[in-house]
């Protein structure tokens, strides 16, 4: 048995003495969430979430969860709830929150909105300059920009036609020659469609590298921590 599983025997047995908890069920998520059992991590943080709505942690591991399972929408309403809570500035000042910019540029990129993920690649590689994902974010981030660039289109050069030129009836003389009309439509050179020059995919996000260690006032098991 390893690690993660002999930790979640012991916390089942925690969560039989503490059910209204947060920490066991977060514990408990972050454990599942290593084995890759991500329907059993993703109801744990959900528990965790309904006890305590306010700790911006759940959110986050919920965020890894949903991304893992693909469900991308959901991890960028997470990662972006995971901010809107750090009220203690640990993500701007490069904390482990600030693994839920990350998180939510990995999904703005599966869904193909890659602007979005690449401002917060960007941001992740500001304030995590040494994160566990800061390899991971700075390739990314490359991809895009060769993604993303478009390439020049050809210089159009119209093409003009000779106008025509009157020719007066030869029993009427003319007493006013009309000036010449231009007829003609340049042509327009078709713009050619931007080819990708960069169609790697995406490669699924690994689980964070250090478990999120509970508070202090945290009264679970220290075994997977």
């Amino acid at each position: 048995m390893g690690e993660y599983d002999k930790a979640i025997v012991d916390l089942n047995s925690a969560i039989q003495l503490a059910p209204t908890d947060e920490f066991v069920y977060q514990d408990r998520g972050v454990a599942y969430l290593r084995l890759g059992q991500f329907d059993k991590s993703l109801a744990d943080f959900t528990m965790a979430i309904s006890i305590s709505p306010s700790d911006p942690v759940n959110y986050l591991e919920r965020a890894n969860t949903y991304l893992n399972l693909g469900q991308y929408e959901n991890a960028i309403l997470d990662a972006t709830e995971t901010l809107s809570l750090d009220t203690t500035g640990t993500a701007a000042q490069g904390g482990f929150l600030a693994e839920a910019y990350f998180f939510r540029a990995e999904a703005y990129s599966a869904l193909g909105r890659y602007g979005e993920a690449a401002k917060d690649y960007t941001k992740y590689v500001q304030v995590a300059p040494t994160g566990f994902y800061i390899s991971a974010a700075k390739g990314r981030l490359a991809g895009i920009k060769v993604l993303v660039t478009v390439t020049p289109s050809p210089t159009r050069t119209p093409t003009r036609t000779p106008s025509s030129t009157f020719t007066p009836s030869p029993t009427k003389t003319p007493t006013n020659t009309p000036s010449s009309t231009n007829t003609s439509v340049p042509t327009k050179t078709p713009i050619p469609t931007k080819t990708p020059t960069n169609t790697a995919t995406r490669t699924p996000v690994p689980p964070t590298a250090t478990p999120i260690p509970p508070t202090a006032t945290s009264t679970t098991t220290g075994a997977i921590f």
